[in-house]
């Protein structure tokens, strides 16, 4: 009974991963076709294609950012509350959850930063990829 708990949860913050990834994919599409014109100029000047990949996926981390600084208080009220709640002490398997409260924290901030990079990377390679005359050239 735990177990399909445990699995109905997970299945449920995947699903929200994916979503979320799919909505940074739409953002930074949208930003890359909105700032073609400031990497042509970049690029034109000599910006390597690493380099503009790097700005466009720290773009993404600060994006990501105020997201997860909300979820991880929404999520530690949520854990409060259930705790106060429910009187009894909360626990990942037999090890209360106060010991690995911040580890997970730390695992899922690590794990949403890792898709939303890994989601920003097709726009940011398109980015780098864009022939600077060519760009300038079409606005």
């Amino acid at each position: 009974d735990l177990i399909a708990e445990s699995a109905s949860v997970a299945v449920a913050g995947g699903i929200v991963l994916v979503l979320a990834a799919l909505g940074i994919v739409g953002v930074i599409g949208f930003m890359v076709a909105t700032r073609k014109r400031e990497i042509a100029v970049r690029m034109a000047l000599g910006a390597t294609r690493p380099r503009v990949m790097g700005l466009l996926l720290s773009d993404v981390v600060k994006l990501v950012m105020p997201g997860l600084a909300g979820g991880l208080f929404v999520a530690a009220v949520l854990i409060r509350s259930v705790h106060t709640i429910a009187e009894t002490p909360l626990t990942v398997g037999s090890t209360p959850l106060g010991f690995v409260e911040p580890l997970i924290y730390v695992v899922a901030s690590a794990i949403a930063v890792f898709v939303a990079l890994l989601a920003g990377l097709p726009a940011a390679r398109r980015a780098a990829s864009v022939q600077p005359m060519a760009a300038i050239r079409s606005e």
